[in-house]
């Protein structure tokens, strides 16, 4: 037997002559390439050798093994072999894998790169861009500038219909009649000459029960579309453009993406991504100016692009930084202010448990006490003002559930087999509490607070839970303040004093909110004309 450096082989006892083909001469003269071809030539027509004949089976292989070890350990060094060649070729495919794949991924960028170039021209282009000019008339004078507006708008809270959840996408052309109309594109586009951006919703809406339908109905509803005026004309534009958070970014995140791309290596890419999507916007309002007469007339030069260019030729409105203008409170900081004062006696607004389709506020048969019909629950409260008539502490564990009663007027049937049915003669409970978007307290309410909410724009977030609410306020407060202005005005004839009328006012809302009980004057004209006029001294 020869020794480990007379056969070659560190872990074996094979001879050189049984081995030594299986190793393949390496040429230093050939590229490497070449000596790969080789070596992938030479394992393919490289075969398992054993006499057929000799080949051991299941059933023979102990024998044979017994009887000639030398036969075994041919046949396990050709296997090794074997084993060998098929490494050298997987060596072989796995290198020109990663080749392959290398090629792959730089053609796939490349292509990515091509891709976002073309995007950028066509969208320079205005490839994909549709206009509408909806409206017609004189352009704003040259000397406005063209004011970009950085909020985005959407379409259902500026309109604020209610019916079957708001429009959606489907309503454009609504819309466009809509701004038309009384100049409401004068709310949205203050300003000669303006850009604003919209889409159809904030909010996705129900299409159905199949969530994957659902989903991709909703990608129209969050479509951008840019509403441009230029005096009297009005056009919609909808490219494939797609504005996110903003139409160009606010000072601080300015700041914060530019740190990011100089410091941040983590977050780079992020930010360079961000800052790509505000160049677009620019890139293509920067197309509009250039190839539409959409802002004519505009100076000569001009470009978005380059802040030196602007002059006064471009205003920017910062809206999406811009906290509340006054100092009134936010709609939910106010109607929980109100609400905290609602007690036994107070007057409840109840606005309804719906308000319409997509609405996903509170409404639930749980406001009912099912013992009390059968497990049959009543017909729903009609919207209107009702009494608190007790509170119950143990219905709710986070809140307090305010007891109102009311008649729903319908057929009641007798438990058992006694009695007769007939309509219902009693008033029964529900409960409301003091979180419902549809409750509101009614006797501390100002018409002057409800109209300031029903026009701000800035809590049309939550039309479909403000809107419903103090509209149906507003139209009672005008209803009971119609009837009181009768009253005022007899007592103020009776004075003979105009200067009065203010104490007259007060003389009024004092009998109304005196008591623990609350009472609109409609309810006992005779009581309370005699105890308005004993204290205001008229005999």
């Amino acid at each position: 037997m020869l020794s480990h450096a007379e056969s070659g082989e560190h872990y074996s006892s094979v001879t050189w002559s049984s081995y030594g083909k299986e190793y393949i001469k390496i040429d230093p003269d050939k590229p490497l390439d070449q000596l790969e071809r080789e070596a992938f030539d030479q394992a393919l027509a490289t075969k398992y050798t054993g006499e057929p004949d000799n080949t051991p089976s299941d059933e023979t292989a102990l024998v044979a093994g017994m009887a000639s070890k030398e036969t075994i350990e041919h046949h396990r060094t050709a296997l090794q072999a074997q084993a060998k060649h098929l490494q050298v070729l997987g060596r072989f495919l796995e290198r020109k894998r990663h080749e392959l794949s290398s090629i792959l991924s730089e053609k796939q960028s490349q292509i990515e790169r091509i891709s976002k170039v073309i995007d950028i021209i066509e969208l320079y282009l205005g490839v994909h861009e549709e206009v509408v000019q909806f409206q017609e008339g004189p352009s704003a004078d040259p000397s406005e500038p063209i004011t970009l507006r950085q909020q985005i708008l959407y379409m259902d809270e500026e309109v604020g219909n209610i019916e079957s959840g708001g429009w959606d996408f489907r309503n454009i052309e609504d819309f466009d009649n809509w701004l038309a109309d009384d100049d409401h594109y004068k709310k949205m586009a203050p300003e000669e000459k303006c850009v604003v951006v919209f889409k159809p919703r904030r909010y996705g809406k129900n299409y159905g029960e199949d969530p994957f339908f659902n989903a991709a109905v909703n990608e129209e509803n969050k479509r951008s579309y840019f509403l441009i005026r230029n005096g009297t004309n009005l056009y919609r534009i909808c490219t494939n453009l797609s504005v996110y958070e903003r139409l160009f970014p606010s000072e601080d995140e300015m700041t914060k993406l530019s740190e990011h791309v100089r410091e941040d290596f983590f977050r780079r890419d992020e930010a360079e991504d961000k800052m790509q999507k505000y160049a677009r916007n620019a890139l293509m309002l920067q197309g509009l100016i250039e190839r539409t007469t959409i802002f004519a007339p505009v100076p000569e030069g001009l470009n978005i692009m380059q802040p030196d260019t602007y002059g006064s030729a471009i205003r920017f409105i910062r809206d999406d930084e811009a906290a509340l203008p006054d100092g009134s409170l936010r709609y939910r900081d106010w109607k929980k202010k109100l609400n905290a004062e609602i007690g036994v006696g107070s007057r409840i607004l109840f606005a309804g448990f719906f308000h319409g389709e997509g609405y996903a506020g509170r409404h639930s048969y749980s406001n009912f006490n099912y013992d009390r019909f059968n497990f049959r629950p009543p017909c729903m409260p009609d919207k209107g003002v009702y009494q608190v008539k007790r509170i119950d502490e143990e219905r709710r564990s986070d809140e307090p559930a305010f007891v109102c009663h009311f008649n729903p007027k319908d057929t009641v049937y007798p438990r058992g087999y006694w009695g007769s049915s007939g309509e219902r003669k009693k008033a029964i409970p529900f409960c409301l509490y003091r979180g419902d978007a549809f409750v509101l307290n009614y006797d501390s309410i100002s018409l002057e607070d409800v109209e300031y909410y029903i026009e701000s724009r800035i809590e049309r977030e939550d039309y479909l839970d403000i809107l419903p609410t103090l509209r149906t306020l507003r139209k009672m407060r005008l209803k009971e303040l119609k009837h009181e202005r009768g009253l005022i005005a007899r007592l103020v004839l009776e004075l003979g004093d105009r200067k009065r009328r203010g104490e007259v006012e007060a003389a009024v809302e004092w009998w109304k909110t005196k008591n623990k009980w609350k009472r609109p004057i409609a309810k006992d004209d005779a009581k309370a004309i005699r105890m308005i006029r004993k204290k205001l001294g008229i005999k």
